[in-house]
Formats: structure tokens, sequence, C-alpha cells
């Protein structure tokens, strides 16, 4: 996978909102074994130069190895994994904080939600917001928070510097998307 270059890392979050039940668990174990299947092919032939290609054969013991540290650390924050490539989280949640992140966008008109508080969702339930310029409403989390600093799951995996998927591997993000749980969503950004 890309590497870091200097002290800039850039993360990638697949999880999915209100997703606590006991199918979470399952559903991170085969969105990290999927992941963990996935390899970068160099080719002429792609645009990119690459292609993350999935199907590839995946170490067990990694997927366990990486499960059993989940299950030990849920309820613990980790803003930003730096220990795999691939972090499993489950039964807390998390932000990620960068330089250049954004408020949720409405998916209708592209706006920024005017006044974004997040500790309104960090300490509390998910909250309903209103676009100010087409008056889209719905919970926050049914905006755009690709880009957002904070977003609240029990359920989710988190790439440390891989390639931007939903650009260069559209399939392999859309899979990812679909495993991961029902309100599926995807935040990225640099730190560092």
């Amino acid at each position: 996978m890309v590497t870091a270059t200097l002290s800039t890392v850039f993360l990638q979050y697949y999880f999915a909102l209100g997703e606590s039940d006991a199918a979470a668990v399952q559903r991170v174990r085969d969105t990290v074994r999927y992941f963990l299947g996935c390899r970068e092919v160099r080719t002429a032939e792609s645009e990119h130069g690459f292609l993350i290609v999935p199907g590839h054969p995946v170490d067990l013991g990694a997927l366990a190895e990486l499960m059993a540290e989940a299950l030990r650390n849920v309820d613990r924050a980790t803003e930003v994994p730096d220990r795999h490539l691939i972090t499993p989280m489950l039964g807390f949640d998390f932000a990620c904080g960068w330089g250049k992140a954004t408020p949720p966008v409405c998916p209708r008109c592209r706006t920024p939600l005017d006044g974004w508080d997040e500790e309104a969702w960090m300490y509390g339930p998910e909250p309903f917001e209103t676009c100010a310029s087409c008056e889209y409403t719905a919970l926050v989390g049914d905006w755009d928070l690709t880009s957002a600093s904070f977003a609240k799951t029990n359920c989710g995996v988190a790439l440390l510097d891989w390639p931007e998927l939903w650009e260069y591997a559209r399939d392999v993000h859309e899979h990812a998307l679909g495993l991961i749980g029902r309100r599926a969503r995807y935040l990225c950004g640099t730190v560092g």
C-alpha cells in the first residue's frame, strides 16, 4: 500500500451508524477479512498505475489477532490508528480530526452545515439538522460526512495510508460499504 511521507498519514474510515448489536462484530470481521484480501497490483493499463484487487488469500492468524485486539479494546477510543494498516473498531465512539476538516455537507445542495457543533452528537444522541439553503432536514449522519472531523459509531474499520479507495478503486469502496452495515458511511482525511 501507499506509504506515508514524513509524519503525514491518510486515514479512511468505513463505519455504520447505529450499529451496536451482536452482528456488528461479524460485519467488522467480514470487512477486515475483505481488506486483508486486497492487494495493490501495479499495471500500465490503469490510469493510476495500479489497481486494488480483492480476493487474495487472507492470513487468518492476522485476522484473528486484529479482531482479538479490537475486542480487548471495546469502549476505548483510538483516535488515530497508528499500529496497523487495517484497524477494526468496536463498541466505542471515535473522532478523527485534521486541519482541513469541514462540517457535514448537505447531500441535496452541497452546502456545509451552518453552526455545526459536533459536541451535541459526541455526548448525546444523533441530532437532526436542517440545511440553511434548501431546508433539507435529516439526522446528521445522513449528511455527507466524508471530510467531517467527527462521526460517532460502534462498528467500523480504519485504513491507514491506503490509496483513496473511493477514487482509485470504486468497486472495492462500494463493496466495503456494503459489508460494514446498514447505515454505512465513509470518512477520510490527512493527519500530520
